[in-house]
């Protein structure tokens, strides 16, 4: 699992505070095109 340095910036929070195993990332939205272009789909959830 990833966590989006950006929103974290907003909660003033530091990769230190989360949980282990989710990795901080500089943003999220970066990631996600990352993963798309090795492969990956976007199953969004509403």
């Amino acid at each position: 699992m990833e966590a989006c340095g950006v929103a974290m910036e907003l909660f003033n929070m530091q990769p230190k505070d989360l949980l282990p195993g989710i990795k901080a990332v500089g943003n999220t939205f970066v990631s996600i095109i990352g993963y798309h272009a090795q492969g990956y789909a976007l199953i969004p959830i509403y």
